[in-house]
């Protein structure tokens, strides 16, 4: 069955990009890239789909985040917590809008050399999987969706801990969310 690979990047395209995409065209066969980007990136790659972010309507909880996350404000390294934390949301408005199933989000400088499927074979029943690296922390690499049900719950969650990194924040989610797998 299908695959749906997300990717976003957010503010500066970064050279590796390309390598990402292209990993993801040679070993997922059966599969669609999307890629979200803002419009001034003006980004072109033939292999995904690309939708600008500035298109989607933002739901209610991603506007919150905006206005009240001190993360949302931080100018560290081009606002690289803002971009990280707000994948999330913008995975969640995007979904509200296709209604995509199976999803795999993939950080942009992860390279894929095997198929997915077995993977996606094992963990298709659950809600949510992701990897773990430590107790208290998940990592963004990789994080299996399987609808837009459960972005709604991740951007519920995530409000409630507006000052907290993205590896926290999938922590709490990995926890919250029912049928997930680390």
């Amino acid at each position: 069955s299908f695959m749906n690979f997300i990717l976003i990047a957010l503010g500066n395209i970064p050279e590796y990009l390309d390598d990402c995409v292209f990993q993801i065209k040679k070993t997922q066969k059966n599969s669609k890239i999307y890629l979200l980007v803002n419009k001034v990136s003006e980004y072109k790659n033939k292999n995904c789909r690309i939708i600008q972010v500035e298109n989607i309507k933002k739901s209610k909880e991603h506007i919150l985040f905006i206005k009240k996350s001190k993360l949302a404000q931080d100018k560290y390294r081009n606002f690289f917590w803002k971009h990280s934390i707000e994948r999330l949301y913008f995975l969640n408005d995007f979904l509200i809008k296709t209604n995509l199933k199976n999803i795999f989000h993939i950080e942009n400088d992860v390279l894929l050399f095997q198929d997915l499927k077995p993977v996606f074979e094992k963990i298709r029943n659950y809600n949510l999987a992701c990897v773990r690296d430590n107790i208290s922390r998940v990592i963004g690499s990789l994080i299996y969706i399987k609808n837009k049900n459960i972005t709604k719950d991740i951007v519920k969650i995530s409000n409630k801990h507006l000052h907290k990194n993205d590896m926290k924040i999938l922590n709490y989610l990995e926890k919250k969310i029912s049928n997930t797998i680390t």
